[in-house]
């Protein structure tokens, strides 16, 4: 999930959809259009009713969406000039871009995106004296992500060539898969201030603690737009200070290894719950991004999603453990077709 290694994610093995879809079989990249299974509890009418509702309406904007990106070459007519940042600082990182890079170097120039990658930690926490700020993770993330949408870049290896109106901000072990979609596929409503990879539903446009804390969330891939809202969410990250605040879940805690990020993004908006206005979040993983486990050469025991996966409407994998370099060797496996 972020920028260095030993990280670990965190899943919830009772979730309704996880178990439906464990109990179907269903591969990455296919969504659950059926009423039967837990997703729709019989005996609560109300909630089957509006799971229903969720999945139709995920259709028709995912349908929607695909149909604008067929239409034209790019995104770009609709979202404006488009960053994809890559986050990857010190050498195992450096190493591990080798083989995630090219694949987002890949899908960028098929959409006209620009390409920034941070390979050195942006120096934003210099001056604000936060627990958050201590955590490197937070100021891989956050930092790198603030110099996107004010700069432009000036501090990744590129330098800026201009502001970007959108950022979608990628660690540095998360690889794009081949054909995957234009980012207006991730963007519903253009006046989104961010789109997270979160949840227990399969899209909400209403963010909260409670749904990252649902056991779902992964900042391993987040869009982000250039407005004061989003930027003052940042700059909530990045000031908070409250290192006894208990994350759960998806939202994880301080202490465990590599997830700090996720942990002051749900301390902040737990302390401010009117950071999350205009964010929204995709079900984890069905749409914008699936995590891998892997450690210790091989995927993870309790891996909850059927491998291998497929591509269709994947987007981005990361992965997820104590050996990164490990895992993107493995999954270039299965990615033949990237560049």
């Amino acid at each position: 999930m972020h920028a260095r290694p030993g990280r670990r994610c965190t899943f919830v093995r009772g979730s309704a959809f996880v178990l439906k879809m464990e109990q179907q079989g269903k591969t990455y990249g296919t969504l659950p259009t059926t009423t039967d299974g837990p997703l729709l509890d019989a005996s609560r009418p109300g909630r089957a009713r509006k799971a229903v509702a969720l999945v139709a309406g995920f259709l028709v904007v995912a349908a929607a969406a695909r149909s604008r990106t067929r239409a034209t070459a790019t995104a770009l007519d609709e979202m404006g000039d488009v960053c994809l940042v890559h986050v990857a600082v010190g050498d195992t990182f450096e190493e591990v871009s080798t083989y995630t890079l090219p694949s987002k170097l890949a899908y960028a120039e098929k959409y006209g995106y620009r390409v920034m990658h941070y390979a050195a930690t942006p120096t934003c926490c210099n001056d604000i004296d936060s627990y958050a700020c201590t955590l490197s993770t937070v100021q891989y993330k956050y930092c790198a992500l603030r110099d996107a949408l004010t700069t432009g870049g000036s501090q990744s290896a590129s330098g800026s060539s201009g502001p970007c109106k959108w950022v979608f901000i990628t660690d540095g072990d998360a690889l794009f898969t081949p054909d995957a979609p234009s980012l207006d596929t991730l963007v519903p409503d253009p006046d989104s201030v961010a789109i997270l990879s979160a949840g227990t539903e399969i899209y909400t446009p209403s963010l909260t603690t409670q749904t990252l804390e649902s056991g779902l969330f992964n900042s391993g891939a987040m869009i982000w737009r250039n407005t004061d809202r989003a930027l003052a969410a940042i700059d909530a990250v990045l000031h908070f200070d409250d290192d006894t605040y208990e994350g759960k879940m998806g939202c994880a805690d301080a202490a465990m290894d590599g997830v700090g990020d996720q942990w002051a993004l749900c301390g902040a908006g737990a302390q401010n719950p009117s950071i999350f206005d205009g964010f929204a979040a995709w079900m984890h993983p069905t749409f914008m991004q699936r995590t891998v486990q892997f450690a210790d050469g091989q995927l993870a025991e309790d891996q909850l999603i059927d491998w291998p996966p497929l591509t269709g409407d994947g987007f981005v994998v990361n992965c997820c453990g104590d050996d990164p370099l490990g895992c993107v060797k493995f999954l270039r496996e299965y990615y033949t077709d990237a560049p």
